[in-house]
């Protein structure tokens, strides 16, 4: 696989993921009574895009992705996957798209928590990776001959106060 399709194939699966993500933040939006784990999942998927958005960026502003990447972004759209089919098949009351219903929520409130901690891992990780990736690059950007300008700011720490709330 050349360069060029593996950066095709990569962008298309980030778009995938995106997508996944925007559909299960509707998706949350949309329950109305939900327990405050539920309201946690909502936010970890949230995080989640915005980690994802950053990937597409700095997917672009490189020829190609380390493999760590593409198969950190494929577990989070799996894992993506798995929360949207536990909402819409195990927590939505039926015949009533916009009500959670609490006694399915009781028997799978554990697997949401689950969830959240492995969408928080994955994103943290995402979040690593980026980080070393975007670190590479500016050391790329300012090596003047043999000599590499080195920072006194680590894009780790900022890329923490941007992705993290609080």
């Amino acid at each position: 696989m050349s360069g060029l399709e593996a950066a095709a194939n990569i962008l298309a699966l980030i778009g995938a993921a995106q997508d996944v993500s925007r559909l299960t933040v509707r998706l949350l939006k949309r329950l109305k009574h939900a327990p405050v784990e539920f309201r946690a999942l909502l936010e970890e998927v949230e995080n989640m895009q915005l980690v994802l958005a950053r990937v597409e960026q700095t997917h672009e502003a490189l020829e190609k992705s380390p493999s760590d990447l593409k198969r950190l972004i494929e577990a989070a759209e799996r894992k993506m996957l798995v929360v949207n089919r536990m909402i819409q098949d195990k927590l939505i009351k039926p015949g009533k798209a916009n009500k959670v219903d609490r006694f399915s929520w009781v028997r799978h409130s554990s697997k949401a928590k689950q969830l959240v901690l492995e969408l928080s891992s994955l994103r943290q990780s995402i979040v690593d990776v980026l980080s070393a990736l975007n670190w590479w690059v500016i050391s790329r950007l300012f090596t003047v001959g043999t000599c590499t300008v080195i920072f006194t700011v680590s894009d780790q720490d900022r890329l923490n106060d941007f992705y993290f709330k609080g």
